[in-house]
C-alpha cells in the first residue's frame, strides 16, 4: 500500500491538478471521516442506520471526493465493499480531477482494490431508464470516464502499474461491450498519448496485440508520433524489452 498524507493529496500521486488538495476536510460529516480513515465499518452502519441516514454517503470533502474514493485510495478492502454495496453510485461518481474510485485506486497502484471495484461494478446494473446498454453496464460507464486531463482507465492503469496484467485484465472485460473497447482504445489524452502508445513505450506486447485487435484503436503519441515511432526509440534506448 502506497503511503499517504492524510492532509494532502500531493500532485505525485497523479493528479492533474496543480494545487496540493486535502484529502480530507470540511465538507463530509467528521463521524464519516473517521469511519474512512479508520476502516471502521461498525461505525459506518450506525451513520447510515441510525444516526444520519444512507444520505451520508452522498458527501463528500471539498476537492469532490466521496467516502469510496477515500477506502479506495487507503487500500480498505473490506470498507469499500460494504460503501459500493450500500451505494452502487458510488462507484461511478467523479471528484473535482474528474478521477472515479477506480482511477484512485489505480493512481496509487493497488491491483487488488482496482480488480475488486471492477468486479463490483460488473456485477450490477443501472436504473431501468438506461438498460437500452448492454449487461454489465454499470462497469462500462465506469470503464469509459476520463479525468480532467483526457485519461481514462487504460492511461493510468499503463502508467501506474508495474506490469500490464490488470490492463490485459481490463480488455478482457471490456470485449463483449464492443462500444467500450472502441472508447477506450481510441482515446487520446491531452498530453496527447493513446494508451496504445503508452502500452508499446512501456514493452507491453500482449496489450498492443489486443488494442490492435479492436476497431478503431489510435496508436497516437505525443508531437505526431505513433505507437510504431514510440517502439523504435524505446528498442534504441533499451527501455523495451519485449519487442523484437
Amino acid at each position: 500500500m502506497v503511503e499517504i498524507e492524510l492532509t494532502t493529496d500531493p500532485s505525485s500521486s497523479g493528479s492533474c491538478s496543480a494545487v496540493n488538495n486535502p484529502l480530507f476536510g470540511s465538507g463530509m460529516h467528521p463521524k464519516l471521516l473517521e469511519a474512512c480513515r479508520m476502516s471502521n465499518c461498525g461505525l459506518l452502519d450506525y451513520l447510515c442506520d441510525h444516526l444520519v441516514g444512507p444520505d451520508i454517503l452522498e458527501d463528500k470533502t471539498p476537492y469532490g471526493n466521496n467516502a469510496l474514493h477515500l477506502a479506495a485510495t487507503l487500500g480498505h478492502g473490506t470498507f469499500a465493499r460494504k460503501l459500493w454495496l450500500r451505494e452502487p453510485s458510488l462507484l461511478t461518481s467523479q471528484n473535482n480531477d474528474g478521477e472515479t474510485p477506480l482511477i484512485t485506486a489505480l493512481m496509487t497502484g493497488n491491483k487488488s482494490m482496482a480488480k475488486a471495484l471492477i468486479a463490483a461494478a460488473s456485477s450490477m446494473e443501472l436504473p431501468d431508464h438506461d438498460l437500452e446498454r448492454l449487461a454489465g453496464n454499470r462497469m462500462c460507464l465506469m470503464l469509459e470516464m476520463v479525468d480532467t486531463c483526457g485519461q481514462n482507465v487504460l492511461h493510468h492503469a499503463l502508467r501506474n502499474m508495474p506490469d500490464q496484467d490488470l490492463v490485459l485484465h481490463i480488455l478482457d472485460k471490456v470485449c463483449q461491450h464492443q462500444d467500450t473497447a472502441t472508447l477506450l482504445s481510441r482515446k487520446v489524452s491531452n498530453y496527447g498519448e493513446s494508451p496504445m502508445n503508452i502500452a508499446c513505450r512501456r514493452g507491453y506486447s500482449d496489450v498492443v496485440e489486443k488494442l490492435l485487435e479492436i476497431p478503431g484503436s489510435s496508436d497516437e503519441g505525443p508531437r505526431n508520433t505513433t505507437a510504431m515511432h514510440t517502439a523504435v526509440l524505446a528498442r534504441q534506448t533499451g527501455e523495451d524489452s519485449s519487442f523484437t
